[in-house]
């Protein structure tokens, strides 16, 4: 049942092993990375992992209520494979703190065609948010304010449907869902604590 589905018996026999925090620290970073199922080659078919990773990242710095001041994305390849290697990643820093999918894709891509060689199969990329504000604090900008204004309630809108109806349900267009090059999880262990449609069931 995993580490946690162990914990959770043992919480329910007594046995306290789960810590009980009165006052959860702030979250310093958010990541969402992957291997793919498949090497990729092409810029375009990391530029829809990336946006996907990107658009998960994203929701969950909403879902915290921060906003990011820095963007990383980073790629490489496995070491285990014949042939040349690569490994590769790139920053930006952003003069505002952003919690918008729309606009943390865009710095995403920038910093994926900065590091992006052809002639390398691919196995990982991912993507890292750092300097995390609270969202309620984001400062009104000095160009480009009704902008962002409307992206943000875009955002709040898309979040609002995906809750209801399912995550994935409405997304960007270059976040296509099921490419090829997704991990394939064919050893995963069964996820008890978190999806209904794998409890155990007892016949």
């Amino acid at each position: 049942m995993t580490v946690a589905g162990a914990r959770i018996v043992e919480e329910l026999r007594g046995v306290s092993c789960i810590p009980l925090e009165k006052c959860p620290q702030n979250r310093k970073s958010v990541t969402c990375s992957r291997s793919f199922g498949v090497r990729v080659e092409s810029l375009e078919e990391l530029r829809e992992a990336v946006a996907v990773y990107m658009t998960k990242a994203a929701e969950r710095l909403r879902r915290a209520r921060l906003a990011a001041g820095v963007v990383t994305v980073f790629i490489n390849t496995s070491r285990f494979d014949p042939g040349p290697q690569y490994s590769n990643s790139a920053t930006s820093e952003l003069a505002y703190s952003i919690d918008s999918t729309e606009e943390l894709l865009a710095w995403a891509f920038n910093c994926l065609e900065r590091i992006y060689r052809p002639g390398y199969r691919y196995k990982k990329a991912g993507v890292m948010l750092n300097r995390l504000a609270p969202a309620d604090g984001l400062s009104i900008r000095l160009f480009g304010d009704g902008q962002f204004e409307k992206s943000r309630r875009l955002m709040k809108a898309l979040d609002e449907i995906n809750a209801k109806f399912g995550s994935g349900t409405v997304r960007f267009g270059v976040a296509r869902a099921g490419g090829w090059w997704e991990t394939k999880f064919l050893r995963r262990s069964r996820r008890y604590t978190t999806c209904l449609d794998e409890v155990l069931r007892v016949a």
